[in-house]
């Protein structure tokens, strides 16, 4: 059942190759939000074939954005002010509906880099985020064997105003303590806490996920104190099974806290270093007073999947839950409902992962000319053509012409997906120059097209033409 969507013609040669699996049945509303890369970029490495991606629910492109060999970029999302946003070398990059870049998040109070893991835009507009705080701890005093001169790698979170001033920041190594950490504490280099998501609560206070406690902590907004801790060596809860579950209660290396509008929380569990090596979306009920933490949804795949790192459950406004599998390629993304009924899934070829996925609704309008590409064959020839990050076309009106200052209208062709073609049949050499408009779902025109010089022409009698306009 496994749908292969590639060979593009108006894409570079690397875009990636989209596996679905299971066809879209019952999935929600919105595109495909992802960003694929070589894991071992992290350490280095060259990530090519690298891309941001909005797919549709075919596998197909509505945008793609080419990232660097020397960077990787992740957690491609759109925030509730209506922004896309990504992480790429330290920033968040902001872009509009146009895809232009309108603004950038940066660490502040001395900080290089804004950790990779999570941004969130809270209801005043502030934004929050992680950063890794690297310290040297004598930890010799704090655990036998520890090392002397050791480097410690702490959390902060940071929230910045509009204007980007500090307006809160909290720091792990103040509420913290280092011997909670699972980790290895006699190493030279410890990460011992590793936060990877912040979330705001209902109350406004603040949620973290730290993956080297197997921790969930919620913390007081206000003065930065601890209210409680979930999972880990310093759990302050009971964990029980609710109805219909029999799987371990408790998750380990956890993801993505979020708060759900039913009150309770969903948590994805890579469930590392634990049997069953099975990773999962949990959704739990929190009793406060009585300190209980009762599993009452989870979602193992068919077949099961583990994911030694990310991934992200993200709740959709239909009830269903889009889940990311971080690690593992095929499947990377899988959307359930939450009777567990597969309606949606697709992957990566390896060793391509995807940190988060998420589906949202978007509308994006590229300030960038359409692509043509004119192909000839046996006494025909073949146009294809495509606009990168537009989503609202209907149909393209197909022009060509002996020359670019006078071309004539030659057919009318529906979009089919990513990429619409329409075969010319016996024009030869007759027309040399081709251009395209799109006609947006309002009827309207946009702008057109590149002009596309027919192969069959003398390249040596007509200039190629690559400005657009007509």
């Amino acid at each position: 059942n496994s749908t292969v969507v590639t060979n593009y013609v108006t894409t570079p040669p690397d875009f990636p190759q989209i596996q679905i699996t299971t066809p879209a049945n019952g999935a929600g509303v919105g595109y495909l939000f992802a960003s694929n890369f070589i894991p071992n970029a992290f350490f280095g490495n060259p990530n090519s074939g690298s891309y941001l991606l909005i797919l549709d629910d075919n596998g197909q492109p509505v945008y793609y954005q080419k990232v660097p060999e020397t960077a990787v970029a992740v957690d491609f999302k759109v925030l509730s002010n209506g922004l896309l946003a990504y992480w790429e070398s330290g920033v968040y990059h902001l872009l509009d509906k146009s895809y232009k870049e309108v603004k950038t998040i940066h660490a502040e109070n001395g900080y290089n880099a804004i950790d990779l893991h999570d941004l969130i835009l809270l209801p005043d507009g502030d934004y929050m985020f992680t950063i890794l705080d690297a310290q040297t701890v004598d930890m010799s005093q704090v655990v036998p064997g520890g090392d002397p001169n050791a480097t410690v790698e702490g959390s902060v979170i940071q929230e910045l105003d509009a204007d980007g001033n500090v307006v809160f920041q909290w720091n792990s190594f103040d509420k913290l303590p280092i011997t909670d950490s699972d980790q290895d504490l006699t190493a030279k280099t410890i990460d011992y806490i590793h936060t990877n998501a912040v979330e705001l609560d209902n109350d406004g206070n603040i949620l973290i996920s730290s993956r080297h406690l197997d921790e969930i902590t919620k913390i007081d907004h206000a003065s930065g104190e601890i209210i409680w801790r979930l999972g880990g060596n310093a759990n302050q809860f009971k964990f029980l099974a609710g109805p219909g579950i029999s799987d371990v209660l408790q998750f380990y290396k956890q993801h993505d806290i979020r708060r759900l509008p039913n009150g309770d929380i969903s948590v994805f569990d890579d469930h590392n270093d634990h049997d069953p090596m099975n990773s999962r979306a949990l959704e739990y009920t929190l009793d406060k007073a009585n300190k209980t933490a009762t599993l009452v949804w989870e979602y193992r795949n068919t077949p099961d999947v583990f994911s030694f790192a990310m991934g992200n459950v993200q709740l959709l406004p239909n009830g269903n839950f889009m889940i990311g599998w971080g690690a593992h390629s095929n499947p990377s993304a899988t959307e359930v409902k939450s009777d567990g009924t597969k309606v949606f899934e697709m992957g990566f070829d390896a060793p391509y992962v995807n940190y988060r996925t998420f589906r949202f609704p978007w509308h994006g309008y590229p300030s960038w000319a359409p692509a043509l590409v004119a192909q000839q064959g046996t006494n025909s020839t073949s146009l294809t053509f495509s606009w990168n990050g537009a989503t609202d076309i209907e149909k393209y009106e197909v022009y060509g012409g002996n020359s670019p200052k006078n071309m004539s209208f030659f057919a009318e062709k529906p979009k089919t997906g990513f990429e619409t073609s329409i075969n010319l049949v016996g024009i030869q050499n007759e027309t040399c120059y081709f251009q395209v408009m799109p006609i947006d779902n309002q009827g309207h025109t946009t702008q057109y097209s590149n002009f596309a010089l027919n192969p069959a022409c003398a390249i040596s009698f007509f200039p190629l033409i690559s400005n657009s306009g007509q």
